[in-house]
């Protein structure tokens, strides 16, 4: 028979691993369970080599999020570039619309910012950091 100041063995203690260490301990709160701090002593920190590589379903969703934020941030630039060629060539534009020739200018606007704001966001994630972030 074994004593009960030996309760390692009864415990579990298999390959180094002591188990009445790892068993649950009241907290501050009076709650059983590991606490905050434990947990967060614990955890691992996973470095920039560590985590996870993107993934493409990632970099599609950036991509389709950015694909319609360009669409119409392109549009509405290009027709205030249009305003403003308008203002210089003195062109009056026909009343309730913004400038002459506006949906020319909104649908080449829209397509260079459907285009070129998905692209150089994913190119942004993708380089990491700039090095004036990285502190």
């Amino acid at each position: 028979m074994e004593t009960q100041g030996d309760d390692r063995s009864e415990l579990g203690e298999v390959a180094g691993h002591d188990a009445a260490a790892s068993a649950p301990k009241a907290t501050d709160d009076g709650a059983y369970g590991r606490g905050a701090a434990a947990q967060s002593a614990e955890a691992p920190n996973p470095t920039s080599a560590e985590a996870d590589p993107p993934h493409a379903a990632r970099y599609l969703g950036i991509g389709c999020l950015m694909s319609v934020a360009g669409f119409f941030s392109g549009g509405m630039i290009a027709v205030l570039f249009g305003k403003v060629v308008g203002g210089v060539t003195g062109c009056v534009p026909d009343p309730g619309t913004p400038a002459c020739n506006w949906h020319i200018y909104m649908l080449a606007g829209a397509i260079i910012g459907l285009l070129t704001l998905p692209f150089l966001t994913i190119r942004r994630l993708r380089s990491g950091a700039a090095p004036s972030d990285r502190g």
